[in-house]
């Protein structure tokens, strides 16, 4: 019986996920992966040790670069669990950032911020403009 109320799925000019004749990985698998990366537990080079595949591939599939018709957890760029303090080179602590834009908003000079808190400018810049702690803006 045929389900008029459905859409079809759309074909594929070819196979992909699991379906592909060099397949090393299935669906469930990516699944897991991505779990177990967005987790924190679980780094890509390990993930690429347990699963059989390149550092690289586990990089494709964490950011979604592949296996795009999978669900789970997908992660560009860095991890939230080294985003801000934890961090390895972090000079700053969410405490001084959140003091930094307060500063700024009160007319502080980011030349005169980066002196105080010493960091470049084009940090203080980066954080004023969301693109550097913008977890906590």
């Amino acid at each position: 019986m045929i389900d008029r109320d459905r859409e079809p799925e759309p074909k594929r000019a070819y196979n992909c996920g699991s379906d592909h004749k060099l397949a090393v990985l299935t669906e469930d698998d990516v699944l897991v992966i991505r779990k177990w990366y967005a987790s924190g537990e679980w780094t890509h080079g390990g993930l690429a040790k347990e699963f059989g595949v390149s550092k690289a591939t586990i990089g494709q599939i964490t950011r979604g670069d592949t296996w795009k018709h999978v669900g789970g957890t997908v992660i560009k760029g860095h991890r939230p669990t080294n985003w801000g303090e934890k961090h390895q080179f972090a000079k700053l602590k969410e405490a001084d950032v959140l003091q930094i834009f307060s500063a700024s908003v009160a007319g502080h000079d980011p030349a005169v911020l980066a002196d105080f808190w010493g960091v470049s400018i084009s940090t203080i810049r980066n954080i004023l403009a969301g693109r550097a702690w913008k977890h906590l803006l």
